[in-house]
C-alpha cells in the first residue's frame, strides 16, 4: 500500500452527506485499512495504538453506516 496515494484518494472520495450508506461504509473501510496499515508500518508503539483505535473507530462507523 502506498500510503500518500491512499490519503489522497479518501481525501478526493470523501463521501458527501447525502451519500448513499454503502458508499459512506465503503469509505470507512478504506480508511480503516490505511490505520490498520499505519500501526504495522510503526516503529513507535504509542503511535501503532493510536492508528489501531483510529482503525477500529473507522470499522465501527463503517458498520452503523452500511
Amino acid at each position: 500500500m502506498n500510503t500518500l496515494i491512499e490519503l489522497q484518494h479518501l481525501a478526493a472520495h470523501r463521501p458527501s452527506a447525502t451519500a448513499p450508506p454503502d458508499e459512506v461504509a465503503a469509505w470507512y473501510r478504506d480508511k480503516a485499512l490505511l490505520h490498520q496499515h499505519l500501526a504495522l508500518e510503526s516503529r513507535e508503539p504509542a503511535i501503532a495504538a493510536r492508528e489501531r483505535l483510529l482503525a477500529g473507530a473507522a470499522l465501527r462507523r463503517a458498520a452503523i453506516a452500511g
